[in-house]
C-alpha cells in the first residue's frame, strides 16, 4: 500500500514546515491529487490519520482536491481535458495523445493553530 508512504512523507513535511515556522497544531492538511494517479483518496485518508497519531497532526482533517487531467494531440492541435492514460484525440480521432499532468500529488495548503 503505497498511500502509507504518502503519508509518511506527508507528515515528515508537515513536521518539517513546524520546525521551520514554529506552529504547534495542524488543524487542516490539503492536498491535490491527480484523476489519473495511482492513489486512493480513502486508503489516504486511513493511512493519514494512523501515521498522524501522536504527532502535531493528531487531530487534522485531511482534505482532498482532484487535479484533472489534459493532453495535447501534436496532429490536430487540440488541447483540453482527458479521462484516460491511453485514449484517442476527441477532435481528430487519431491515437497519438499526449497526457500531459492528472498524476500529481502535492500538499497544497495548512492550516495551523
Amino acid at each position: 500500500m503505497h498511500e502509507m508512504s504518502l503519508a509518511e512523507n506527508l507528515l515528515a513535511l508537515i513536521e518539517e514546515e513546524s520546525r521551520k515556522q514554529g506552529f504547534r497544531c495542524v488543524h487542516t492538511v490539503t492536498v491535490a491529487i491527480g484523476v489519473l494517479g495511482p492513489v486512493e483518496p480513502m486508503a489516504l485518508q486511513f493511512c493519514f490519520a494512523a501515521v498522524a497519531r501522536g504527532t502535531l497532526a493528531h487531530k487534522a482533517r485531511l482534505q482532498i482536491e482532484t487535479v484533472p487531467a489534459n493532453g495535447f494531440c501534436p496532429d490536430c492541435g487540440y488541447t483540453g481535458s482527458v479521462t484516460e492514460w491511453h485514449q484517442d484525440c476527441p477532435r481528430c480521432a487519431l491515437a497519438n495523445l499526449v497526457v500531459t499532468g492528472g498524476d500529481d500529488f502535492f500538499l497544497t495548503g495548512l492550516e495551523v493553530i
